[in-house]
């Protein structure tokens, strides 16, 4: 378990399923301090909810929030979010989660979306470019590709009118052709110099040298960590 400003979370230490990384509790902080806490938000959905830490944050400091919606692609996560919203609501009916077994919004049902759409939507996807190296990385962890990332993007329009949203300076071309695509407002909210410590990639020098020669990786020798990006969170209006 790890505790961040109230919030408690449980994972379990292997795939598909992580604590809550650097970027996500950037993520966190980023909407506290643009008042995101104080918003008149009744309810959110996070996508690809991993552990849930998000959602459950964004719930936890906004008194507004009446329903959390929580999607993932695998089943462990989503069982993990339920322990964890019963670890940090405790019984508090009005917060009781929703989940859905989910590839992006495909699997949502269309009753339970709310009438007039999602108030915010938050996602944490995957952001490592494959550059051609697909059937590598894929075959190390599911979480390669920017595949999510476009597409919670492009396809957020039908359910909510504004997304805030994790992309690393790694994936920026892909992330700015979907925003383009659907002619959508994008604004960064916040950005950190974060580590690059997706280990299954190190395995692959010539995936390793494209990363650092064409997304705007940068090698350093006097850090603990070796390779470091950008990481920005964005508001998406529509």
């Amino acid at each position: 378990m790890i505790k961040y400003h109230g919030v408690k979370i449980l994972w379990f230490d292997e795939e598909p399923l992580w604590p809550p990384a650097i970027d996500s509790i950037f993520m966190v902080k980023i909407l506290k301090e643009k008042g995101y806490g104080e918003r008149i938000i009744e309810n959110i959905l996070d996508i690809g909810c991993g552990t849930g830490f998000l959602g459950i944050s964004l719930a936890k400091i906004n008194p507004y929030i009446k329903e959390v919606y929580f999607s993932d692609i695998f089943l462990t996560p989503l069982l993990m979010t339920k322990l964890n919203c019963g670890l940090n609501f405790k019984g508090e009916t009005k917060k009781a989660p929703k989940l859905f077994l989910s590839d992006n919004y495909e699997n949502i049902p269309n009753q339970e979306i709310p009438s007039s759409g999602f108030d915010l939507i938050i996602c944490n996807p995957p952001f490592l470019p494959t550059l051609g190296f697909e059937r590598l990385l894929y075959k190390e962890a599911a979480v390669s590709g920017t595949r999510l990332l476009e597409r919670v993007v492009t396809e957020t329009k039908k359910y909510g009118n504004e997304l805030v949203i994790g992309c690393s300076s790694m994936a920026l071309p892909e992330f700015e052709k979907a925003v383009e695509k659907v002619g959508a407002k994008a604004e960064v909210l916040g950005n950190r110099e974060t580590p690059f410590r997706i280990s299954h990639a190190f395995k692959y020098k010539e995936f390793m040298d494209k990363l650092i020669t064409e997304r705007r990786i940068e090698e350093r020798d006097q850090t603990p960590f070796k390779f470091w990006f950008m990481f920005y969170v964005y508001r998406i209006l529509y």
